[in-house]
């Protein structure tokens, strides 16, 4: 894992998945889409540290390119910065990788929606990456949809689903929501 430098008021995690030596990830691209979108804080852009650090082993890869964890899950207290690792990991992905497909799952369909095109949709409007990204704003087809090909679209808990669309992301934001297994993109 790649690491980088943390000030002294950000301590190694206590309790931390270990990254393998020697595998790739995703992390550095990571943290410069959250350097474009205006993230950081006093004496920093990006991400912080143990986003940092999350993001390398959670999207370590194997020596065939795959990725090397099938599921990972992210435990973090509020107003830690899950939104902001988050959105950048999709951007990240979705930019680098053409043609991709994200689902993206909030507590409900409505609070997801607020978070697309209120919170997040604003800070990709004003940020360079602004020129690869469309939005579409219609109720039921919210998505943010790259020049690439890639697409990042809301998802929402309900058991009718579509089955359509292969999955290469899937986020569940605030899992302990679900009533049960069922997300539909």
């Amino acid at each position: 894992m790649s690491s980088r430098s943390s000030t002294p008021s950000s301590p190694a995690p206590r309790w931390a998945t270990p990254a393998t030596e020697g595998r790739d990830h995703f992390a550095g691209k990571v943290d410069v889409v959250a350097r474009a979108l205006g993230f950081g804080g006093p004496g920093f852009r990006g991400l912080m540290p143990h986003q940092y650090q999350m993001i390398a082993v959670g999207t370590e890869t194997g020596e065939d390119g795959l990725p090397a964890y099938r599921q990972v899950v992210i435990e973090e207290p509020r107003q830690q910065g899950k939104s902001v690792g988050t959105l950048s990991l999709m951007i990240a992905r979705a930019r680098d990788v053409p043609g991709t497909m994200i689902s993206y799952s909030a507590q409900t369909r409505l609070a997801g929606r607020r978070r697309f095109l209120d919170v997040w949709w604003p800070r990709i409007r004003r940020s360079p990456l602004r020129k690869l990204i469309d939005v579409r704003k219609g109720y039921g087809s919210e998505a943010f949809v790259f020049r690439n090909g890639s697409m990042i679209m809301l998802a929402s808990g309900t058991e009718a689903s579509d089955h359509g669309d292969t999955l290469h992301l899937g986020v569940i934001d605030e899992a302990w929501s679900q009533r049960d297994g069922t997300i539909d993109s």
